[in-house]
């Protein structure tokens, strides 16, 4: 789970499985007014991204 995944818990939110996390795929949202949404305005946006640290003298 990503550290987002209370944001997305809801009842009708579908998850689908991406770089071993379980990443949301659809939370009955209208998808034209989420997307307008997503243009006009800053956002926080949770991808399935896996967290690296590097260390080390050449980090």
């Amino acid at each position: 789970k990503s550290p987002f995944f209370a944001c997305n818990d809801r009842p009708e939110t579908r998850y689908g499985i991406y770089n071993e996390r379980l990443y949301p795929i659809s939370s009955n949202y209208d998808e034209v007014a989420h997307y307008q949404h997503l243009k006009t305005f800053a956002c926080l946006y949770d991808v399935p991204e896996t967290p690296l640290r590097i260390t080390g003298k050449d980090a």
